[in-house]
């Protein structure tokens, strides 16, 4: 998964790190996850892997590298580029290719009924999907998320698919129950398979990220790669790539009010769906495209 952390920062970094320092090589460190470098139990580690070793630091928004630079000496600073995370067109270029196969995962009954026993009848009877997709941990906001479906009517249901990063599932069925929203949410919550989230998105109507604090969503760009209208909260990362209403939706972080409605607009209109869907797609094919971040890549390294 794409928002598993990536650089932790550990023992075992600097070990290695210092190894290709002896060895006389360079070092390009990719700073993906900041908020696991903030949670580092041993500064000097840290320091030696993020800010002394490498020779240069890429990340992926400026948003990540106004954070970096505040823990990191100003001459490494200056040495830190902004360079974006690829898209991931390439894993879905078949379905957008051949729209048969998007059609036969779509109506997959086997599918549908390993996620849910009764998810291919509602399919079938047109209820809609919003989905919730990657690991769960506080910072998601998947309790904004169910709050709002509280007061979303319609004929849709939630699906909450993936592993529980911090705390259990049970503070979040305890909330389920107290909302009484047990119709309306389909909890997955282990291992997705890449055949699982291609199905996932497949049904999809909207793709909702209610995160509180994010430094990088792969699942954003996942989304708007497949492609699928996508809402995010208005945090910085999300708002340097998804323009309200041209590739996406914006809503202001944790207010579940705006979320409701966000949610609702997309779901009772199928032509903006569609229009976003596509906007999305030629947005992340441009800004994110694998050549152009590989020249940007090429650059910097030589």
């Amino acid at each position: 998964m794409a928002d598993t952390p990536c650089f932790p920062a550990g023992v075992f970094d600097l070990v290695t790190f210092s190894l290709a320092k002896l060895l006389g090589f360079k070092i390009c460190a990719i700073v993906h996850d900041i908020e696991s470098l903030d949670t580092i139990s041993v500064p000097f580690v840290r320091k030696m892997v993020i800010d002394n070793l490498p020779n240069i630091r890429v990340v992926h928004n400026e948003f990540s590298l106004q954070q970096l630079s505040k823990s990191i000496r100003p001459s490494s600073t200056a040495n830190t580029v902004v360079i974006p995370h690829v898209n991931f067109i390439h894993l879905f270029k078949n379905y957008q290719e051949n729209p048969s196969t998007l059609a036969a995962i779509k109506n997959n009954k086997v599918s549908a009924q390993a996620i849910h026993e009764q998810l291919y009848d509602d399919l079938k009877r047109g209820v809609k999907i919003v989905l919730f997709f990657g690991q769960i941990k506080n910072a998601k906001g998947l309790d904004t998320l169910l709050r709002a479906i509280a007061i979303t009517e319609g004929n849709y249901k939630l699906i909450v698919a993936g592993r529980v990063r911090e705390g259990s599932w049970a503070q979040y069925e305890k909330t389920i129950s107290e909302l009484n929203i047990q119709n309306k949410v389909i909890p997955v919550i282990r291992f997705i398979t890449d055949e699982e989230r291609d199905f996932l998105f497949s049904i999809s109507t909207v793709i909702v990220l209610p995160y509180t604090r994010i430094y990088q969503s792969g699942v954003l760009l996942m989304a708007m790669s497949f492609p699928k209208a996508v809402i995010a909260s208005d945090l910085s990362p999300n708002s340097e790539v998804v323009v309200t209403n041209e590739n996406g939706m914006l809503f202001q972080a944790g207010n579940i009010q705006q979320l409701s409605e966000k949610i609702n607009v997309l779901l009772n209109d199928p032509a903006l769906c569609e229009t976003i869907s596509h906007s999305a797609l030629k947005s992340v094919e441009k800004r994110f495209n694998p050549d152009i971040i590989g020249e940007r890549f090429s650059k910097i390294l030589k």
